[in-house]
């Protein structure tokens, strides 16, 4: 399954470098680290949607404005960035992957055969998850 980001609020995708590890947090969340002088959390989606860790050599991190924070979301591959009108998505399929906040998926794409699931990154989170995000932004900052 594939999974694509509604990218208005993204602001960049980087490689992943060096990241500060922060005591009592929870598994999601992977550390933090500096980009233009801001605090930046990051976030495993892979541990959110409670899926296999896999090891890869360049980490891809797609970085999100949300809340007023700036979130480094772990993603195994960025591929391309398509556009799409809203007559091309179809509607949410069945909750069908654990893990995932049912909230946050707003529509399917086929594209190339393949499923895409079309998610919503500041939706990802529940409130109980977003509320430790807040707690741990004010405290690194």
């Amino acid at each position: 399954m594939l999974f694509c980001d509604r990218n208005q609020s993204n602001e960049q995708i980087i490689i992943l470098g060096e990241v500060r590890k922060l005591p009592s947090v929870p598994q999601f969340i992977e550390g933090v680290f500096e980009s233009y002088n801001r605090i930046v959390i990051v976030i495993d989606l892979r541990k959110i949607f409670q899926l296999e860790s896999t090891a890869m050599e360049d980490i891809k991190v797609i970085i999100c404005s949300i809340n007023d924070s700036l979130i480094g979301f772990i993603v195994d591959d960025v591929s391309q960035v398509i556009q799409k009108t809203r007559s091309e998505i179809q509607p949410s399929p069945p909750p069908v992957i654990r893990g995932i906040n049912p909230n946050c998926v707003y529509g399917m794409l086929d594209e190339d055969d393949k499923h895409v699931l079309l998610i919503n990154l500041e939706k990802i989170l529940t409130k109980q998850e977003s509320q430790i995000l807040s707690k741990v932004d004010s405290v690194t900052l």
